[in-house]
């Protein structure tokens, strides 16, 4: 099992505003957590809210103490670089290569091969799911060069190095 704490507080959501397109993405929530509890995991201490800008957040279903498991996903559903690594049709592919963001581009591939697989993915109900889909992927690879320029004068994360080191990798 994979465990996940994570829990936005509720007074959090107070001042943003909604959107339809998150909206539709809290109510796809309850059939994909019903899908991860038949598969063995555990959701019943969280519920899904409106994030507004934010997208969709959990909050707590219940009262929660610290160190409380808030929720718990089975490794089969999860896509780690582990599982790529095994994977019967990607694993002797990616064996050879030796990505400059490691197992990022081994989840990277893992996710685009399930995306492919479609209907027969075992992670059909997720990728499939409005959770899932949507309009576009906030990704600062995909950003306007303005945006990346003043994320890469950041001193949090070496922007500059990872987006060289993904196109590396792409190409």
């Amino acid at each position: 099992m994979v465990g996940i704490f994570l829990l936005l507080p509720s007074f959090a959501y107070a001042a943003l505003t909604s959107s339809p397109a998150t909206a539709t993405r809290v109510a796809a929530v309850p059939p994909l957590a019903e899908w991860v509890a038949s598969q063995g995991g555990d959701v019943s201490v969280v519920q899904a809210a409106d994030a507004a800008q934010l997208g969709v957040g959990l909050v707590a279903a219940r009262a929660v103490r610290r160190g409380d498991r808030l929720l718990s996903v089975p490794e089969e559903l999860a896509i780690t670089a582990e599982s790529a690594l095994r994977s019967e049709l990607l694993g002797a592919y990616l064996v050879e290569f030796e990505p400059y963001l490691a197992d990022y581009s081994f989840i990277a591939v893992a996710l685009l091969n399930e995306e492919r697989l479609g209907e027969q993915s075992s992670l059909a109900p997720w990728l499939s799911s409005a959770c899932w889909q949507v309009e576009q992927h906030d990704l600062p690879l995909l950003w306007p060069s303005d945006d990346q320029a003043e994320l890469e004068q950041s001193t949090a994360a070496p922007c500059v190095e990872r987006r060289l080191a993904a196109q590396a990798d792409y190409e």
